[in-house]
């Protein structure tokens, strides 16, 4: 057969989510019989909680389990949510695969877990991701990371970026809207700052386009478990900008 990907409602969530549970744990339900409506012969989730419902599925399938942990499961990242620890645990023991994204992921598993995790690194479309003819006129940054995620700092990003205005006046900064833009200012990053454009870059083709025009892309986020984004920015030629931490 072929590879299906199983895109499910999403169920309410917001009561777990602001008692400090991991998101998509309501979806544990739907993805254990959406996989027994199925003749699947493997499993893959990419989130600790899907690994849950895939694993049960396994004891009345017989089939293989993976799960690509995402994150990095160092002290703050199994802690982050509440039984973050537990979930994590339980796919470690009865997944038949785990896979970090970066040897530093990887190094993480050893570290605080004691499981040595297979690492296979994200891969770039290069027909979506791809240099453009020219840059903007106006020196442009570009940065799509969450910003209502605190562990990204856009906030620092928009502070460094006033500074970058003092030099050059007519410079922007494009930043990923979110849904609503007090998760911005919740997460400390100043929306009303000079030069800040808010653009829809959950779009592929919008964010490889600006991606490719930018002068630079800045990812100031803490602790990536690889940095996909700025890969994807490499691959459109446009020099980028991160923390040295993480993967």
């Amino acid at each position: 057969a072929g590879l299906r990907v199983l895109r499910l409602p999403r169920p309410p969530q917001g009561r777990l989510l602001r008692r400090g549970y991991e998101p998509y744990l309501t979806h544990v339900p739907l993805t254990y019989f959406a996989l027994r409506g199925g003749a699947y012969q493997l499993a893959h989730a990419t989130h600790p909680p899907d690994a849950l419902a895939a694993t049960r599925w396994k004891r009345y399938s017989g089939a293989p389990v993976i799960l690509s942990y995402m994150g990095v499961p160092d002290f703050a990242g199994v802690r982050e949510y509440r039984r973050g620890l537990e979930h994590l645990q339980a796919a470690l023991e009865h997944c038949d695969a785990v896979v970090a994204l970066s040897r530093y992921a990887a190094d993480a598993f050893r570290d605080w877990l004691g499981y040595e995790a297979r690492v296979i690194s994200p891969g770039v479309n290069l027909t979506a991701f791809l240099p453009a003819s020219r840059r903007t006129a106006n020196p442009t940054i570009v940065c799509s990371a969450a910003v209502g995620v605190a562990r990204k700092h856009v906030g620092l990003l928009v502070d460094a970026f006033a500074l970058v205005r003092q030099n050059h006046p007519d410079a922007e900064l494009i930043l990923s809207r979110p849904r609503n833009l007090s998760d911005a200012a919740r997460a400390g990053v100043d929306i009303t700052a000079p030069g800040i454009r808010w653009l829809d870059l959950d779009n592929r083709a919008e964010l490889a386009r600006r991606y490719a025009e930018a002068w630079a892309v800045a990812l100031p986020a803490q602790d990536e478990a690889f940095g996909l984004v700025l890969i994807e920015a490499l691959a459109c030629g446009t020099p980028v900008v991160g923390l040295a931490r993480g993967g």
